[in-house]
């Protein structure tokens, strides 16, 4: 599948376990798609990608349901969307990180911080002051 990662937008890194998490926006070219809200975690250069969802409650039983906002009905499609994003996302990332100037290598740092070497402009939560 041809896809283009158009950007990527952080919001915390758990630098004990040296995760980045953020979300990516993404182009899909063959069918003229813009994907937003992509949830990536990134572990020592390994990817988890989880598509949106939306959540609900069981009216029967109370219990939580999960379910997406997009997908494609045929399986081995979205498959190859997932494959297609971490395909992308190996090439991008780094490329994002030198443009950045960020270090995803955070080994020997503890706890949970807010990513402070990044222009706070470059985080989806980012909300200007007037």
């Amino acid at each position: 599948m041809n896809v283009e990662i158009v950007d990527f937008y952080p919001c915390i890194a758990i630098k004990k376990h040296s995760v980045i998490v953020g979300t990516i926006h993404v182009y899909l070219k063959d069918f003229d798609i813009d994907l937003r809200g992509i949830r990536v975690i990134n572990l020592k250069n390994r990817y988890s990608i989880q598509l949106r969802c939306d959540c609900t409650t069981d009216t029967e039983d109370g219990s939580k349901v999960r379910y997406p906002i997009f997908s494609f009905q045929n399986k081995e499609t979205g498959k190859d969307l997932m494959d297609s994003i971490r395909d992308e996302l190996n090439i991008f990332f780094p490329k994002w990180c030198a443009k950045n100037q960020f270090n995803p290598d955070l080994k020997g740092v503890k706890g949970l911080d807010p990513m402070l070497k990044f222009d706070p402009k470059l985080s989806r939560s980012y909300v200007a002051k007037s």
